[in-house]
């Protein structure tokens, strides 16, 4: 049976706070549960914003936790950077948010494509990271040693990957019609973007067809800054799971046909301190369906019961 989060989130459509970097750049960030939490920073999914952890606002009140979700470059309310990798991403615009906020240590939670941008920050401010959760995060797709993992990611995706490399310009013009059909019609949308995956993503997916076209119209409000995320998705890390010292709770449906099981099991596997929570039955959105869980493990000393 597929769980339920509340279909009216407690914090919808409140502007983003902006931050300008030095550069120039504007970053925008969302904030939700408690103020005067502990810090958790959220690492968005792929065609979604930093908007896709609204849902966790009420849990994340409930167990004493602040979280910070910023939109990665080109996606909602922050400026394009053309050429950034991940990595740059974690070291720079991540750290320059931090300072502002008066941030020290924290904690991370990456959601699908997400997963490696968590995994980033943690290498990138090791010692300061106290536990990550990964969400149905991606393998490495650029790694010389699995030539075979790009053909291995779900059909979109790759496709999405290819186009921002080779024609852009066809990508430009998907990411278009999502924005408009977010706008237009979400339910259009919702149906659309539930093709090939499991019962249970269908019908979370449709149920909270508002919200996913809410945050996709985000992802998607910058052409040009989308294909630079895809750009980005299907490049080198910079780093190797092996490499990431923080904790790591790795968290999987096996019905995800976006994410294949196998490669959480992988991860679990190189990562140095890492566990796998694996859900009978479910799919993709177990973000959706397990945010309380998700955050208890992330965020208490000891194992919740």
């Amino acid at each position: 049976m597929v769980r339920r989060a509340p279909v009216t989130p407690l914090r919808e459509n409140l502007p983003p706070s902006i931050l300008i970097l030095p550069d120039g750049r504007k970053l925008a960030y969302h904030e939700y549960g408690d103020p005067a939490g502990s810090v958790v920073v959220n690492c968005h999914g792929g065609l979604v914003s930093g908007i896709d952890i609204e849902y966790s606002d009420e849990p994340a009140r409930a167990l004493g936790v602040r979280i910070i979700s910023p939109d990665r470059p080109g996606i909602g309310g922050s400026s394009r950077w053309p050429g950034h990798r991940m990595l740059d991403w974690a070291s720079t615009d991540l750290d320059v948010l931090l300072a502002h906020l008066g941030v020290e240590r924290f904690r991370v939670i990456g959601w699908s494509e997400g997963g490696q941008y968590a995994l980033a920050a943690a290498h990138a401010h090791a010692g300061r990271v106290d536990r990550v959760a990964i969400v149905a995060g991606a393998l490495p797709l650029a790694e010389p040693a699995h030539p075979e993992r790009l053909a291995e990611l779900n059909a979109n995706d790759r496709r999405l990957i290819a186009l921002a490399r080779r024609v852009p310009i066809v990508a430009r013009a998907y990411f278009l019609g999502s924005r408009w059909l977010s706008v237009l019609s979400p339910p259009i949308l919702a149906r659309l973007a539930s093709i090939g995956l499991g019962p249970s993503d269908v019908s979370l997916i449709t149920t909270y067809s508002n919200w996913f076209a809410r945050a996709m119209a985000e992802s998607v409000a910058d052409t040009r800054g989308s294909v630079d995320d895809y750009l980005a998705f299907g490049a080198p890390w910079g780093f190797a799971p092996e490499a990431v010292g923080a904790r790591v709770e790795v968290f999987q449906g096996d019905a995800d046909r976006v994410i294949r099981v196998e490669w959480s099991r992988i991860l679990v596997e190189r990562l140095p301190e890492a566990r796998l929570h694996e859900f009978r039955n479910e799919g993709h959105f177990v973000a959706l369906t397990r945010r309380a869980e998700i955050l208890q493990y992330l965020t208490t000393v000891s194992d919740p019961v």
